[in-house]
């Protein structure tokens, strides 16, 4: 009885002393094959964060204790016995616990070779989450193959627009730092060729950050008669507002700061994902719009209390 109120006094005790904070411990290079992690079986500035993440996502969603149990001979050392085994990967995972996003660049190289791009300079390998993360994890190598199958799709497409189109958004991946030739390609009004060079402009602005200029392209693109830019227009808008919840939601020290976020901008994107839930049921956008939305209903609810 005694030990159990001694565990409870301890984890209350870290838990309630939110200046500290756990570290990444260098001797599991990502919990490599064969390395055990030393860890105290509770709550403690000592240990690896990613022990503690464990036991916090044990503790909420109710899964075996990461830790091994005690030998009848390690109850005896002086040594600190617990310690975590690495973890098996799931499939779409890789060992650190990032989303895998993967290309298939054989087909990739296929379409560009149709439209006579040359993809010199572009890594056409996986990407990942905890990399690429933030508003730039959909700027890969996937979501280039997808542009290529919408632009090889539409057959209102010169070939001279859709490499053009293509090259843009070649740009965009290899090094958005390079001047665009789109403002001086001649497109007709309210083709698709211009309703993909808006969404091009679009998207060069919200990867730089400049949300003001990439809405205003979405806005008007929301009634395009190209069909996947204006699902994508709009799903483009419910990430803006997205990302101006925590915009400038940072202290003087440059860390988040939730009492900082933007109130407006979590009603907004709420208002827009459920804008696009309703306009495209079953669009390609719907699961990582409702993870979104209810990323940002939580947002909203700590900002308001």
């Amino acid at each position: 009885m005694k030990q159990k109120k001694w565990f409870f006094g301890a984890v209350v005790l870290v838990a309630s002393h939110q200046v500290f904070a756990s570290m990444d411990v260098d001797e599991c290079e990502w919990w490599a094959e064969g390395c055990n992690m030393a860890s105290y079986p509770f709550y403690a500035p000592a240990n690896d964060t990613r022990s503690n993440l464990l036991m916090l996502a044990s503790e909420r969603l109710h899964f075996a204790s990461p830790f091994p149990q005690l030998a009848t001979d390690e109850r005896s050392s002086r040594a600190t016995p617990f310690y975590i085994t690495r973890l098996k990967t799931t499939d779409g995972f890789d060992e650190t616990g990032s989303i895998v996003i993967p290309v298939d660049a054989q087909a990739l190289m296929a379409d560009a070779r149709k439209m006579s791009i040359n993809l010199d300079g572009v890594a056409l390998e996986p990407s990942y989450t905890n990399v690429d993360g933030g508003r730039w994890v959909s700027n890969n190598p996937a979501t280039l193959q997808r542009f290529f199958k919408q632009l090889l799709a539409d057959d209102s497409l010169t070939d001279e627009q859709r490499r053009a189109l293509a090259n843009e958004r070649v740009r965009l991946l290899r090094d958005s730092a390079e001047e665009s030739a789109l403002p001086a390609l001649p497109f007709p009004a309210d083709s698709h060729a211009q309703a993909f060079r808006d969404y091009l402009a679009g998207i060069d602005a919200f990867y730089r950050g400049d949300f003001s200029n990439a809405e205003t392209p979405f806005l008007a693109l929301k009634q395009s008669s190209q069909p996947w830019v204006a699902e994508t227009a709009q799903y483009m808008l419910f990430r803006i507002a997205l990302n101006q919840i925590v915009e400038d939601a940072v202290d003087d020290m440059g860390m988040f700061d939730r009492t900082k976020s933007n109130k407006a901008a979590a009603a907004l994107a709420l208002e827009r994902g459920d804008e696009y839930l309703s306009s495209f049921p079953a669009g390609q956008y719907v699961i990582r719009c409702r993870d979104c939305t209810a990323v940002s209903i939580g947002t909203r609810e700590i900002t308001m209390r």
